[in-house]
C-alpha cells in the first residue's frame, strides 16, 4: 500500500499538500460524484429533460420582456439564443455559488466522522453541474444549427468553430470564480449564518448587474463602469464573442481575470487559516 507523506510545519500544512490531498482523493471525488447523480436522478419523471425546461422558461420570458416591451434591436431568435447560452452559464454560476455558501455546514456529519479534504466539497458538485451544462450546451448547438440565427456564422468555417474550443477556459474561469466566492462565503458562514439567507437574494440582483440579458455595448457612462468590474461579465462576454460577434469587448477583459485571480488567492488564505477550526465552529 503506498504511503502518504505530508511534512507540517507549526500545525500546518503547505499548500502543495493541500492539492496533493485533493489529487490523492479523487476517488472520494468520483464517489460524490456518483452519489449526486444517483440522488438527482433517483425516480425522476423528467430526469435530464427538467435542465432543458428550465433554461427554455427562463429564456422565454426574458427574451418576451427584453425583446417585445423593451426592444434589444435583435430579432426574436438571436436574442433567444444569447439569452439563452448565458442563462445556461449563469444557473452553472449561480446554483453552485449558492449551494457551496452553506456546503461545509450541510456536510457537517460527515466532517466530524471522518477526515476528507475539505476542499473536495467544493469541487464535487461543480462536476455534476458539467453535466447539466453538457446536456444544455447540446441542446443550444442543436438550437444553432436549427435557427441558423447569425448570417456571420458558418458552421462549416473553420475560423468560427475554433472559437468554441474556448468554452473549455470559460469554464475554468466559471469553476474560480465559483470555487473562489464559495469559499469565502462558507469560510465566513461558519460564524455569521445569516449569510446563507442572503445568497440567494444576491444572485437574483446580481442577475440584473451581469451583461447576461444585455450587452455590455448597451450600456454607457457609469453603468457600463459597474456592470463591465462584475468579474462575471467577463462569461458573457466571451460567450457572445464565441457564437453570435465578430468583435470582442477588451475594456474589462483584463480586470476580471485580476479580480478572479485575487478572490482565489484571498479564499485559499482564508481556508487554510480557517480550516483546522471548522469542525468545532460548525
Amino acid at each position: 500500500m503506498r504511503k502518504t507523506i505530508y511534512k507540517i510545519v507549526d500545525g500546518k500544512k503547505s499548500s502543495f499538500n493541500y492539492l496533493k490531498e485533493i489529487i490523492d482523493s479523487k476517488f472520494v471525488i468520483y464517489e460524490f460524484f456518483k452519489r449526486d447523480i444517483k440522488i438527482l436522478y433517483a425516480q425522476s419523471v423528467l430526469g435530464p429533460v427538467f435542465y432543458i425546461i428550465l433554461p427554455l422558461l427562463q429564456t422565454g420570458v426574458f427574451n418576451f420582456f427584453i425583446n417585445k416591451i423593451f426592444g434589444n434591436g435583435l430579432d426574436f431568435t438571436t436574442s433567444f439564443l444569447i439569452i439563452f447560452i448565458n442563462m445556461v452559464f449563469w444557473n452553472l454560476f449561480s446554483g453552485n455559488t449558492t449551494k457551496g455558501a452553506s456546503v461545509l455546514i450541510s456536510n457537517i456529519k460527515l466532517i466530524n466522522k471522518v477526515y476528507i479534504p475539505r476542499l473536495i466539497f467544493f469541487i464535487s458538485p461543480y462536476l455534476v453541474s458539467l453535466v447539466h451544462f453538457l446536456i444544455q450546451f447540446i441542446f443550444f448547438i442543436l438550437l444553432l444549427f436549427y435557427f441558423r440565427a447569425n448570417s456571420d456564422l458558418s458552421f462549416f468555417n473553420i475560423l468560427s468553430l475554433s472559437k468554441w474550443i474556448l468554452i473549455i477556459p470559460l469554464l475554468l474561469y466559471c469553476f474560480f470564480l465559483y470555487f473562489s466566492l464559495a469559499v469565502i462565503i462558507s469560510m465566513l458562514s461558519i460564524r455569521y449564518r445569516d449569510i446563507i439567507h442572503l445568497i440567494g437574494y444576491a444572485f437574483q440582483l446580481g442577475l440584473f448587474i451581469s451583461p447576461v440579458l444585455y450587452s455590455l455595448s448597451d450600456l454607457s457612462g457609469l453603468s457600463y463602469i459597474l456592470v463591465g468590474l462584475n468579474p462575471y461579465s467577463f462569461i458573457p462576454e466571451i460567450s457572445r464573442w464565441i457564437f453570435f460577434e465578430n468583435t470582442l469587448n477588451l475594456d474589462f477583459i483584463l480586470v476580471n481575470l485580476v479580480t478572479t485571480f485575487a478572490l482565489f488567492i484571498i479564499s485559499i488564505i482564508l481556508f487554510v487559516k480557517k480550516e483546522k477550526h471548522i469542525a468545532d465552529l460548525i
